[in-house]
């Protein structure tokens, strides 16, 4: 296999040296050395093809713009061809932010062309992070609607029963299974978030104790989401780490019996979890024809095509869940708490607003109307510290992108970190500005799409290839945040500069530390 250069620029780094090396494929290996200098070099990768172009062949080439721009710095070569050309994208594993990129079997899915085909097409129905149902004129219709304020009703309303502490966790499930779609659903979701992030502030230490940022973030986002999808096991857990975490670094040894060190709890976690996605599987089985459009009656497909074990499916559905709805939230939030310690003048603003527009009341799907400093906030957090750095896809059809020509049927692989700190469309990008989304400057405003969601992926999730969970993933930042700023002052009690990034997804150091003062 030979790169071809496609551009290539020098620029200015601090000067400390820092060695990285990534395997990109199985027989493709660079090795960088970080140091005053150094060139972003962004390339495309082909069997032995000319510059330029790129040959047809049975087995569709990979096509890879990112280079080492997507760890490092700006590509505009991978922003034109985002803008340009990610309406004609597909997903074809389910996308880098919902199947997770988490242990083996993640990597595999990622990086093997062969593990492609046990995916086939498989987020083009998966629309929201719940199932989706279809009325009889064929039109999608969301658990979860998009943010733009429009909200599809189907023909007979769907349930709309409460979610709350009585129902017990069949209940849940089956109001999860069937999906809902009117406005008093949403508010239904965002009171749960809600509800599962207040019990959570309210159960941490006094004030003026320090927690750690990471921890705090695991909690308030696992108490939110467990409330919201799951209401049971779960959700008895103060601590992420005691659930959730635990139950994803166990369930790679818990169906061979391998528990090594897992503690108890770690083991109860994990056990609780698969019991749900165990009963949830056996009741899509039993009625298919309720949930014709469900993303996961189209994967089950596949997977009885290929014979896979009960257990690799639960394992399978067991990573989309938690490491697609919790993982990627989880990463955001803490990035998002991180900016705003380090901007305090930002988080007054956001404050202020809150305080003006919204009181100390539960934040409601409007709320995302009357606060748009506090959305341009959470914007802001998702373009300066994107979820994951890359998202994969595959061509549609054939493209030509600065004039390089990428043909139909071929993986693609976008720099989203590039993407979204391109000087050209947003004024000095490691600046962490939200009103750079905000009248007069609209920054990005031009584009298709705008940097924030660009994290999730071009593409609308109802038919393209974006995260099934985009909107899931913003309503429970929204909910953080304002109950964040309602509830908490903080601040580093240690001045860390950076944040860890030398993974897929950035994760705040767990030396970060933070203060809380009412």
């Amino acid at each position: 296999m030979m790169l071809h250069p496609v551009e290539a620029r020098t620029q200015p780094l601090e000067p400390r040296s820092i060695t990285f090396s990534r395997s990109l494929r199985s027989n493709v290996r660079i090795t960088f050395k970080r140091g005053k200098t150094h060139s972003v070099i962004r390339c495309y990768a082909t069997p032995s093809s000319p510059p330029g172009s790129m040959d047809v062949r049975t087995e569709p080439p990979v096509a890879s713009w990112l280079g080492l721009g997507f760890l490092i710095n700006g590509s505009d070569f991978t922003r034109k061809a985002v803008q340009k050309h990610g309406h004609v994208w597909k997903a074809n594993v389910l996308g880098a932010a919902i199947y997770g990129l988490a242990g083996d079997s993640g990597l595999r899915a990622f990086y093997d062309e062969s593990n492609v085909a046990r995916f086939p097409g498989m987020s083009k129905n998966l629309e929201q992070a719940a199932w989706v149902l279809k009325d009889d004129s064929g039109d999608p219709h969301y658990a979860i609607p998009p943010l733009d304020g429009t909200l599809l009703q189907p023909k007979e309303a769907a349930s709309t029963a409460t979610i709350d502490s009585k129902m017990n966790w069949k209940q849940r499930k089956a109001l999860f299974m069937a999906g809902i779609d009117s406005r008093e659903a949403v508010e239904t979701y965002i009171k749960a978030l809600d509800a599962g992030i207040s019990d959570t502030i309210a159960k941490l230490a006094a004030s003026d104790s320090e927690f750690a940022l990471w921890d705090t973030i695991n909690s308030l986002v696992l108490g939110g989401l467990s409330k919201a999808f799951f209401g049971f096991g779960i959700a008895d857990y103060e601590l992420g780490e005691a659930s959730m975490i635990d139950s994803i670094q166990t369930g790679y040894t818990v169906f061979d019996d391998k528990l090594g060190g897992a503690s108890q709890k770690q083991k109860d976690a994990f056990k609780e979890n698969v019991r749900y996605l165990r009963e949830a599987l056996a009741q899509y089985r039993a009625r298919p024809h309720k949930y014709p459009w469900a993303g996961l009656g189209r994967y089950l497909a596949a997977a009885e095509k290929l014979k896979m074990p009960e257990e690799d499916i639960l394992m399978d559905m067991h990573q989309m869940i938690c490491v697609g709805a919790y993982g990627g939230v989880t990463s955001a939030a803490g990035c998002m708490a991180y900016s705003l310690a380090k901007n305090p003048e930002v988080r007054a603003m956001a404050k202020s607003e809150i305080s003006a527009n919204l009181g100390t009341a539960t934040p409601t799907f409007a709320s995302l109307k009357q606060l748009p400093y506090t959305f341009a906030v959470l914007k802001e957090c998702l373009r300066r510290w994107p979820i994951v750095h890359i998202v994969r896809g595959q061509s549609i059809k054939e493209i030509v992108v600065e004039g390089k020509v990428i043909p139909k049927d071929s993986t693609v692989i976008a720099a989203l970190h590039g993407t979204m700190h391109d000087p050209t469309v947003y004024k000095d990008p490691e600046k962490f500005d939200p009103l750079r989304f905000m009248p007069p400057r609209n920054e990005g405003a031009d584009e298709v799409w705008t940097g924030y969601q660009v994290v999730f992926g071009a593409g609308e999730s109802s038919s393209q290839h974006a995260c099934a969970g985009k909107n899931t993933a913003m309503l429970m930042l929204f909910v953080l945040l304002v109950r964040l700023a309602q509830n908490w002052q903080w601040e580093l009690v240690s001045p860390w500069e950076h944040l860890v990034t030398n993974h897929f997804s950035p994760d705040p150091s767990n030396r970060l530390r933070m203060r809380r003062r009412v």
